[in-house]
C-alpha cells in the first residue's frame, strides 16, 4: 500500500502544519476586524438616533455627526474585509482614543460614556471593552498583510458607496432632527416637551426661568447666585460642597439658590444647604431639560448678568 507523500515526507508535513497555522491566524484576525467593525456601526447608529431626538448646540451636533460618519466608515471598511496594514493602525488609533475617553469620563465620575447615544453605559464597562480591543488588534497584528491592487479595485467601489450613502443618511437624520426643534428666550424648544438650555443667550435679559424654578416669589427681588444641577453631575456635588464650605466661612455676598433640571434630589446635602439658607427648587417634571452642568447663573431684580458652565463655584 503506498504512503500518502504529504505525511511520509517531514518537510511537507511541517508546511501542511504551519499553513494550517496561518489559516487559523487569518481567520481570528477576521473574527477580530468583523466585531470591531459592528461594534462602531451599532454605536454609530445609537448616536445618529440621538441625533434625531436630542437636541443639541451647534458645536455639539456637528461633533456627534462627524463621530458617526468615521464609525460607519471605519466600521463598513473592517466588515467589508479588507485587511491592510493601515485599516489596522486607523483601528488602533480609534480605539486608543475611545480608550483615553473612557478612562477621562470614568475619573471624571460620569454616568454614561456617551459612545451609545441616550443608552446609559458605565464608562468602566466601556473602558474594559475597549482595553480588550486594543489586546486583540494587538495579538492580531501578525496577520495583517497588504491587500492586492485586485482586491481592494474589488472592494474600494462598494466601500465608497456604503460608506457615503450611510453618511448622507445619518446627517439627513440629524439636521431633521435637530430642526425640528425650535429657539426663542434662551431655550431650544420642541413640540415633544423637550428643552435645550442656552445660558449665553440668557445675559442682559429677564431670567427665562424664574417661574419655571418654582422660586419666582424669592428670586423677583434682590440679588441671587443660582445654579442649576443634575443628580447624575459629580461636578455639581464638588461646587455644592464648595458652596456649603463659603457658606459656614459667612463669605457669600448673595443670596444662593438651588435649582435641579431633574426631580432626583441630593438629600443630606440638600437638607444642609437649606439650613444653611439657599433656596431650593426643582424644573418641572412634564419636560426633559438638557444643559452642560452646573450652570450658575447671577440675577439682579430678575436680569441676568452672568451666566455659564463652571467648574469651581
Amino acid at each position: 500500500m503506498a504512503k500518502d507523500p504529504k505525511f511520509s515526507d517531514p518537510q511537507l508535513a511541517s508546511e501542511g502544519v504551519s499553513g494550517e497555522a496561518k489559516c487559523c491566524k487569518e481567520a481570528f484576525c477576521n473574527m477580530v476586524f468583523i466585531a470591531l467593525g459592528l461594534l462602531l456601526l451599532v454605536a454609530a447608529a445609537l448616536k445618529g438616533y440621538q441625533l434625531y431626538i436630542e437636541p443639541m448646540i451647534v458645536v455639539n451636533a456637528l461633533g456627534t455627526l462627524c463621530l458617526v460618519c468615521w464609525e460607519i466608515s471605519l466600521g463598513s471598511w473592517l466588515v467589508l474585509g479588507v485587511r491592510t496594514t493601515w485599516t489596522w493602525r486607523a483601528t488602533v488609533g480609534c480605539f486608543l482614543v475611545f480608550t483615553i475617553g473612557s478612562g477621562y469620563k470614568l475619573i471624571n465620575g460620569a454616568a454614561s460614556c456617551g459612545c451609545f447615544g441616550k443608552l446609559e453605559v458605565d464608562p468602566l464597562h466601556t473602558l474594559i471593552v475597549d482595553m480588550i480591543a486594543l489586546g486583540f488588534l494587538w495579538t492580531s497584528r501578525q496577520g495583517i498583510e497588504e491587500a492586492s491592487s485586485t482586491v481592494m479595485q474589488r472592494v474600494l467601489p462598494r466601500f465608497a458607496t456604503i460608506a457615503l450613502l450611510a453618511c448622507v443618511v445619518a446627517a439627513t437624520t440629524a439636521v431633521y432632527g435637530q430642526s425640528r426643534f425650535t429657539r426663542g428666550s434662551g431655550l431650544l424648544e420642541s413640540t415633544d416637551e423637550l428643552v435645550l438650555l442656552e445660558p449665553e443667550t440668557w445675559v442682559g435679559k429677564r431670567w427665562p426661568l424664574i417661574f419655571e424654578s418654582g422660586l419666582e416669589e424669592k428670586l423677583t427681588d434682590g440679588e441671587w447666585d443660582v445654579l442649576l444641577f443634575r443628580h447624575d453631575c459629580h461636578t455639581c456635588h464638588e461646587v455644592m460642597t464648595q458652596i456649603e464650605e463659603q457658606l459656614l466661612e459667612h463669605s457669600s455676598e448673595r443670596q444662593i439658590a438651588l435649582v435641579g433640571i431633574d426631580q432626583q434630589q441630593f438629600h443630606q446635602q440638600l437638607d444642609e444647604l437649606q439650613r444653611l439658607g439657599c433656596a431650593v427648587g426643582y424644573l418641572p417634571a412634564d419636560r426633559e431639560w438638557f444643559a452642560s452642568t452646573p450652570i450658575r447663573i447671577q440675577l439682579d431684580d430678575t436680569i441676568c448678568v452672568a451666566a455659564s458652565v463652571v467648574e469651581r463655584w
